[in-house]
């Protein structure tokens, strides 16, 4: 048997620029282990490839169907008593979220970075980080000390001149409001409004996976790349992890590794520590697992942006233009300045096109989100089966701090929305939520597709 020098469990955006990395040096032997499909030069679905990303993100072979979370808080009164769950888009092919997402090139506000620098991350400050951000980018429209030029991910923006006029209604009301426009989101970090980049090069997704499993990369020698596996089970040799036991179209398959890496995301990198014994003692005795290493760390602190939209019939010569498939043009970053917080803490997305169906194409939304979270949740064992979904509780909102920037910032969408400049071009706003009916109905299914 073939002992690889690395597994890496995951072919998402981590696990995809692991694999390049680590695949560069020829001595190393590396195996890329993906559950979901693959997506090799010149077989990328269409759906992935799309500039717009609604059909792809609900459609359910690229995520995995059986997760669902708790996305509220728990209640003091009544802790017994969960939240109601609902489904949660979690990717599940190669690529990751990167293949599903809405390819927005976002960097973290550098005050996260710092603060993790400040509890003990050595090298993840902002000015540690910067470097690596413009390694990874190819910037089609900018060339200065805060962009590369020579990355692997092409990032461009889409400037006024093709913005629909739905989109220019929301600048205008923004400039009103006395907001700035901002040429280069990923610039100078301040207040404003800008034109959102993205993740995407003449019209077309680039994902992680398009980005660094090329072919060049796909033909090293020394990378194996294996889709449509799911490890099923970390081995271990006391303590250390040895290799993997994984499952491929109902084909139990054994790995051996001298290091194993987990990049499978938030969600299911815990659920595997877990599984394999690695997490709170307590919780691991209650689901009937040997502690191999007690860390009450794992699964704990999760995190999730609590977020509320308003939406607006747009009027028809405001809609999407033919100039381009993508629906996100602009963002808007403010800073609320209520709890201390630091500048730049809430962020809003503006959608020209709120679903791919017909009834979408007429919708026009705001999405604004708390972009500095102190909401903290966890993720649990639902069983020590691996073919259960973890019990994820998000517990958004539960922190005061949060649901009142979240309201001031509601209050403020509303005004957007009234605006002089907004009734031009939209009618009859209302708040909108993605809810389970407007999730079914969005669905990619052979009914409606």
């Amino acid at each position: 048997m073939t002992t690889y020098d690395y597994i890496i469990v995951g072919g998402g955006s981590a696990g995809s620029v692991q694999a390049n990395r680590l695949s560069a040096r020829s001595s190393n032997q590396v195996l890329l282990l993906e559950a979901g499909i693959d997506t090799p030069h010149n077989q990328v679905p269409e759906e992935i490839l799309d500039s717009y990303p609604g059909k792809v993100y609900f459609n359910p072979k690229f995520i995995w169907n059986g997760l669902r979370v708790h996305i509220g808080p728990q209640s003091h009164n009544n802790p017994s008593v969960r939240p109601l769950s609902k489904q949660y888009e979690q990717a599940r092919v190669m690529g990751g979220g990167s293949s599903i997402n809405g390819q927005l090139a976002n960097r973290g506000a550098p005050t996260d970075y710092d603060e993790w620098s400040e509890r003990g991350a050595d090298g993840w400050s902002w000015d540690a980080c910067l470097p690596y951000f413009k390694k990874v980018e190819r910037d089609l429209d900018f060339q200065d000390n805060w962009h590369g030029v020579e990355g692997r991910i092409p990032v461009r923006r889409i400037f006024a001149d093709q913005w629909p006029g739905y989109v220019h209604g929301i600048a205008k009301a923004l400039e009103e409001q006395g907001f700035d426009y901002i040429e280069d989101q990923n610039g100078a970090f301040r207040d404003g409004y800008f034109p959102v980049t993205m993740s995407n090069l003449y019209d077309r997704r680039v994902s992680a996976a398009i980005g660094y499993l090329d072919p060049a990369t796909r033909q090293r020698k020394n990378l194996r790349i294996e889709a449509e596996m799911q490890v099923t089970e970390i081995l271990f040799q006391g303590t250390k992890a040895i290799g993997v036991v994984a499952i491929q179209r109902n084909q139990e398959y054994t790995f051996k590794a001298n290091e194993v890496i987990l990049c499978s995301g938030a969600i299911h990198s815990p659920t595997m520590l877990l599984r394999a014994g690695i997490g709170p003692a307590g919780h691991l005795h209650d689901m009937g697992i040997d502690v191999r290493i007690a860390l009450s760390g794992v699964g704990q602190n999760l995190m999730e942006h609590a977020a509320a939209a308003m939406s607006a019939w747009i009027q028809p010569d405001a809609r999407l233009n033919d100039l381009t498939r993508r629906h996100l043009h602009i963002g808007w970053r403010y800073s609320s300045n209520m709890h201390s917080a630091p500048a730049g803490d809430m962020f809003a997305a503006v959608v020209a096109k709120s679903a791919w169906h017909a009834v979408g194409d007429r919708l026009g939304s705001m999405l604004a989100w708390v972009n500095k979270t102190y909401s903290t949740g966890q993720l649990t064992l639902s069983s020590a089966d691996w073919r259960d979904e973890p019990t994820v509780e998000f517990n958004m909102l539960s922190d005061a701090r949060d649901l009142e920037r979240l309201m001031d910032c509601y209050r403020r969408v509303v005004l957007i929305f009234l605006s002089d400049a907004m009734r031009a071009v939209t009618r009859d706003p209302f708040p909108s939520a993605y809810s389970e009916r407007v999730r079914k109905v969005g669905t990619v299914t052979t009914k409606n597709k």
